[in-house]
Order: C-alpha cells, then structure tokens, then sequence
C-alpha cells in the first residue's frame, strides 16, 4: 500500500507540469505588431492572452533587430506571433488562420495628395520602405525610386526632414502614432484612406513543438471566441470595426462605444472582406460583454453606460497621448 501511496505522490509532483504546457515565443521590432514594452505590439499581447487562456504558460523572448531568422532556426523558439504567409517556410513552420490584416498605406506631407494616389502614379517621387520586407511584386512595379530605411520610425523622420516624398507604412500603425504624438504631428501627415499592398498576417507554431498542430487549431478557435466576446479588439484598442458580423458576405461596422462620444470617428479596423461597399450603406452594429446588438436603443441602459465609458477612456488617451 505504501508503494501505491508513494507512486500517486510522484505523479501529482510531475503530472501539472507538461512540456507542452510551456511555449516559447520569438519576435523581433515590428510594430505594431511586435516589439519592445513601451511600445505597439499587438500581435504579442494578442497570441499572449489566446494561449494564456488556453492554460500554456508563454516564455516571451525579444529577438535583437536583424536576428528575426532565429525563429525558424533556433530550436528554443517555439511560436510565432506575427508571420506573413510564405510558402518556402511550411517545412518549418504552422500557420494559423489569418489573424491581423496589415493594410499598408502612403504616406505623406500636406498637399502631397497621399490620400487619393496610388504607387503607380509616384513616377519621379521617392518613397521609403523598410529594407528586408517583403513587400511583393505591387511595390516592384511602382515607378517610384525606392529608400531603403532601417524601420518605420526611420522613414517617417526622412519623410518629415523632406528627404523622401512618401512612406509606405501599416495604416494601423499611423493610427498608434498619430495617438501618442500632438497634433502638430498628425498636421504633417498627410495618410492615404486606401490601401497600397494588403497582407495577412498569422500566428505560427513550429513543427518540432509537440502537439504543434493541435496548439494551432486551439488558437483558430480561441482567436475565434475573442473576437466574438471583444477582448480581441480591446486588445487592439480600436472601438470601431468593419467587418462581417451575420455572415451574408457584406461587411457592417460594429462599434464598441457610442459614435457621439468617439473622438476620433477616422480611427477603424478591417477584418478583411468586401471592402468595395461605402461605409455609410454599411449597418452599424454595437457589442458590449460579447453580445451584438443592431441599434443604440437595443443596449441595456447599464451595458450603454459601459459603452459610453470605455469611449471616454479612449478620448482620454487620444487627448492625453
């Protein structure tokens, strides 16, 4: 009996603690997607909360600028939290469904007309992008002359020094920024309201982390569920969102405050879809606690006070930077 007694004791000091109960994640400064604290990483915060509540506990580790390969080459690295997709590293790699779209944008100084060209029409213009990413064949065939940067930061200070003409950057990211500066910042900029080069941006699990392809299919369903309880878009900070709510293929947008008390009412987030439907034909839906509602009026008397608070909340960031 003392020997059975001694065995279930042994078992309850190992069992809890299962390899796969620990994950490894890599990434490099890529906002604002990933980074450094202090700084947009959406993608990182997001993946984070997903396995957290899946019960993996996650091992974050910040790749020094130019050591983004790591993740697909040491064996310490276990998961990624913002990869496009790429056909050459399926070997490796795992990817989830698309999590993120990265709408990438121009850029550019008052009057340059950044919000209605194209970069087809940059003939004798420079435009700075980031050297290393993969932009595709789009940018390749723009007639614009091209300026490496070494990041986003760098190419917006060239652009506002009058090295460059325009800056090709992630729409979402110019949102994060023109937040945080004044507004004599966001009078220099002048941003583009239609994307350039649109990519899905994933998570990806490596293939040698046991159960790798189990670990995908609980993200797909978890990232799934935060989007319908709305931590997925309280973590992105966005409180209005296009996107396909009832499933009939037309995107409505779905507000997480009331719209009269939103600063900010430029400021939205795409899930992707079809996006040749003016917004003001879309329906504009409400959620609060997870739950949709089609009309203001519809809103629990309680729930529209928390809706109205979770407005001034980000009222108060947008003024206060």
């Amino acid at each position: 009996m003392k020997k059975i007694y001694f065995v279930l004791l042994m078992m309850c000091c190992v069992l809890p603690v299962s390899a796969e109960q620990w994950l490894v994640m890599g990434f490099d400064d890529w906002p604002p997607f990933t980074g450094k604290g202090g700084s947009p990483r959406v993608a990182v915060e997001m993946l984070t909360q997903a396995l957290e509540r899946l019960n993996y506990h996650v091992d974050r580790v910040p790749l020094p600028q130019g050591q983004f390969s790591r993740v697909f080459t040491d064996d310490q690295i276990q998961v990624s939290p913002a990869l496009w997709h790429d056909v050459s590293r399926e070997e490796i790699m795992i990817y989830t469904d698309p999590i993120f779209e990265n709408r990438l944008v121009l850029v550019g100084r008052p009057g340059s007309n950044a919000e209605s060209i194209g970069l087809s029409d940059l003939q004798g213009k420079k435009l700075a992008v980031v050297d290393g990413y993969a932009y595709g064949e789009k940018l390749a065939s723009s007639p614009a002359e091209l300026v490496m940067g070494k990041s986003d930061a760098a190419n917006i200070r060239s652009l506002m020094k009058g090295d460059v003409d325009y800056v090709l950057i992630s729409e979402l990211l110019m949102i994060y920024a023109k937040r945080a500066q004044k507004q004599g910042f966001r009078d220099e900029m002048e941003v583009g309201k239609h994307p350039q080069i649109t990519r899905q941006i994933h998570f990806a699990v490596k293939k040698t982390t046991p159960n790798a392809k189990k670990i995908v299919k609980q993200l797909n369903g978890e990232i799934a569920k935060m989007m319908e309880d709305g931590s997925f878009y309280e973590i992105l900070g966005i409180n209005r969102i296009i996107k396909d709510i009832n499933g009939d293929g037309k995107p409505e947008v779905l507000l997480m405050g009331d719209p009269a008390r939103t600063l900010n009412p430029e400021e939205v987030y795409y899930t992707g879809g079809n996006m040749d439907i003016p917004e003001t034909d879309m329906e504009h839906w409400y959620m609060v606690d997870g739950k949709y509602y089609k009309t203001m009026e519809e809103v629990p008397a309680d729930k529209r006070e928390k809706m109205n608070k979770m407005a001034e909340q980000q009222i108060k960031f947008l003024i206060e930077g």
